[in-house]
């Protein structure tokens, strides 16, 4: 497994996947009469390098300039994101220590620019995979299943939407973002509003991810799932998903707060 052409975005990298060459000839033969096999074939790794990789203004801004270079690629197939081997987190959602002294004005500010990256990757050009090498909690969670897939490790780490530990209410998008995620009325009131947290297999069993891998396999199983996926045009899939998520879309970047305005952090 190579990684090649790696750019770096302040603590973000973006990196394409080259297969090694028995691989590659083995997948040649494979796919030699399959009509999407149209050298877009480019899976691409977004690895978030800090951390716990909270959300404030500065990861953002570089996390959507990973994205802008990411777009300009013409030959991609797939978005993988994912942490760092050596972190046991994926995201732990907004960076309150960085909002906390900032105010109230600030924080419903950090709130928006949330609901834009994940208006932004819900209605992504190429299909998504959410790598969760580890916790993955509260605007991370979110974050997380925006994308279309999720592959979670198996034996460490939790995902988890804990607002109502924190004391924090979501505006409508978020809310709406998980309610177009979640079908299962159960599993939507414990994940949501009692903010029970699930590791990978209980996770999986309750398709709040779609896979599973132990931390040693767990990039893997996801490129294995983005060469499933395949080659899908860019046009029209960008275009199914803005038509399937329009009204999220809309209850994201409307600004709209909701009962989130009834916030007590700042009070």
């Amino acid at each position: 497994m190579k990684w090649i052409n790696k750019k770096e975005f302040g603590k973000f990298s973006v990196e394409e996947y080259k297969e090694d060459e028995i691989e590659n000839n083995e997948n040649e033969i494979e796919n030699k009469d399959n009509k999407n096999n149209n050298n877009n074939n480019k899976i691409i790794l977004l690895k978030m390098n800090d951390n716990e990789n909270r959300f404030n203004p500065i990861n953002l801004k570089y996390i959507n300039q990973a994205l802008d270079y990411i777009e300009s690629i013409e030959d991609c197939c797939c978005l993988i994101t994912t942490g760092t081997d050596e972190s046991k987190y994926y995201s732990l959602g907004l960076d309150l220590e960085w909002v906390k002294p900032r105010g109230k004005s600030s924080f419903f500010n950090l709130l928006y620019d949330l609901c834009v990256l994940l208006e932004r990757i819900l209605t992504f050009s190429i299909p998504t995979i959410s790598c969760i090498n580890g916790h993955s909690y509260a605007g991370g969670a979110i974050f997380s299943l925006a994308h279309d897939y999720r592959v979670m490790n198996d034996s460490k780490g939790f995902i988890c939407v804990n607002a109502i530990d924190n004391n924090i209410p979501l505006p409508p998008g978020l809310i709406d973002t998980m309610k177009c995620k979640i079908n299962n009325p159960s599993l939507y009131r414990d994940f949501v509003l009692m903010g029970k947290r699930y590791g990978g297999l209980d996770a999986e069993k309750l398709q709040l991810v779609d896979r599973t891998s132990n931390p040693s396999t767990i990039l893997e199983e996801s490129i294995k799932l983005a060469k499933e996926i395949g080659f899908k045009d860019k046009l029209t899939f960008s275009c199914l998903k803005i038509e399937s998520y329009k009204l999220v879309s809309q209850s994201l970047l409307n600004k709209d707060l909701g009962q989130a305005l009834k916030l007590k952090m700042f009070d």
